[in-house]
């Protein structure tokens, strides 16, 4: 859209609405026929409900946004032809709110990044090791030393 921006033919602009109209319609259709042929479980339902919302909510009005910045007006027809995803907003309707899951807070995904290097938190600490130092026993187990606070008094 930035590229056809600067000359984006006046006469082309119903055209090219009709094609990101269509293309808007089958991605909605798409989605309306992947609900019914699949069968999810809990939280790919969840996901795909997301993915159902962030279409209706971000992606439709985005495109709308940027036709309207090549075409005066354009914004305009795209929303107005909005009523051909009521399939989806009805499906995000009558299934209940959900949230988006959290992922699971495994130590293996926290302190792994997919580079490969040590992440490093803003203090130069890394996650996942800890503050005290570890002392190996006789049967090659390490556990922290018992650190000395400068609070506590020797009795």
């Amino acid at each position: 859209m930035n590229e056809l921006r600067p000359c984006a033919p006046i006469s082309l602009k119903h055209i090219l609405a009709q094609e990101l109209i269509k293309g808007l319609r089958a991605v909605s259709d798409l989605l309306l026929r992947y609900n019914s042929n699949h069968m999810l479980r809990e939280s790919e339902s969840g996901l795909f409900l997301s993915l159902c919302r962030a279409f209706i909510e971000v992606a439709y009005p985005h495109c709308a946004t940027c036709f309207g910045r090549c075409y005066p007006g354009g914004a305009a027809i795209i929303m107005d032809a909005k009523g051909l995803c009521q399939g989806v907003s009805r499906l995000l309707m009558v299934s209940p709110a959900r949230e988006i899951p959290r992922p699971l807070n495994h130590a293996e995904e926290r302190t792994v990044p997919e580079n490969g290097e040590t992440p490093v938190l803003e203090n130069g600490d890394s996650p996942g090791v800890p503050d005290e130092p570890l002392v190996t026993n006789s049967d090659g187990n390490e556990k922290p030393t018992p650190g000395t606070d400068e609070n506590q008094q020797d009795v």
